[in-house]
């Protein structure tokens, strides 16, 4: 797999995955991708810059879209277009590869951990309440939502017998920590955070990738989401156990604190 280094952490110990190659510079990766001569090269998420450097490197089968202006560098153009979201992004990965002649079926993602990983985090949080609830309030901003102050609200409401997490790298609005409340936004890196995830028995947050690392490691997610397309959960909804809940326009704040807790509380 071919990836920007960010996210290494996400496909790290998968069994199906023989090796991952780090996008860098381009010369750096484009000499590579030569060295290993490679037979075939798919893009799922097409970038005019990876498209050069396979047609360069003269992998002799390239498979991506054949709606981009620099679609001439794949010699096998597949014509599907995403922007009508009838599929999950995850299925329409898998169509693009039918199309293209693999026989494969689609398979739920699932994140793979070390044991040695889960063993360290779960000593660092083993004096805390179960359950663990995560809630998350961060997102890169592809899609929308809630205010913040609508997280801080739910945090100070929410109802259980066990611990609140908040998780994030930034520390958007303040929240005043409890025994059950606790802060760890800023604290953990992405591996870290991934082993934690999996020891938390419900995670809340907008649509964002924390959700789908939830739904990987196979946790309970309860979501908020714009039916609007690009927006919709049909296309980046979380595909494990989950509660999501849309508005029809982008205003997800039209979505209750009161509901939200209600939804949390007895997702539980």
């Amino acid at each position: 797999m071919l990836i920007n280094p960010l996210y290494r952490e996400v496909i790290e110990n998968h069994p199906d995955i023989d090796g991952i190659l780090e996008l860098k510079d381009f010369k750096t990766t484009l000499s590579y991708i030569k060295k290993e001569k490679f037979n075939c090269s798919i893009h799922l998420f097409p970038t005019f810059k990876t498209s050069l450097m396979t047609f360069l490197s003269g992998i002799p089968q390239r498979i991506g879209t054949g709606y981009r202006i620099y679609s001439f560098l794949y010699n096998k153009k597949i014509y599907m277009h995403r922007k009508t979201c009838e599929f999950h992004e995850a299925e329409y990965n898998v169509l693009l590869l039918k199309k293209a002649g693999f026989d494969i079926p689609f398979i739920k993602p699932k994140i793979y951990l070390n044991e040695k990983e889960r063993e360290k985090i779960k000593e660092n949080f083993k004096n805390f309440k179960k359950p663990f609830i995560c809630i998350h309030p961060e997102s890169r901003g592809s899609a929308p939502n809630w205010s913040f102050d609508n997280y801080k609200k739910l945090i100070e409401i929410l109802d259980i017998k066990g611990t609140v997490f908040i998780t994030g790298l930034k520390k958007n609005f303040e929240i005043k920590e409890r025994e059950n409340i606790i802060d760890l936004r800023g604290k953990l890196n992405l591996r870290e955070f991934i082993n934690f995830v999996s020891f938390c028995d419900l995670v809340f947050a907008p649509s964002t990738g924390v959700i789908h690392i939830a739904s990987a490691l196979n946790v309970k997610v309860v979501t908020i989401f714009s039916e609007k397309i690009p927006f919709t959960p049909k296309r980046w909804g979380p595909l494990g156990k989950s509660k999501i809940l849309t508005v029809p326009d982008e205003n997800l704040d039209k979505i209750s604190v009161e509901k939200v807790k209600k939804e949390i509380e007895s997702f539980l």
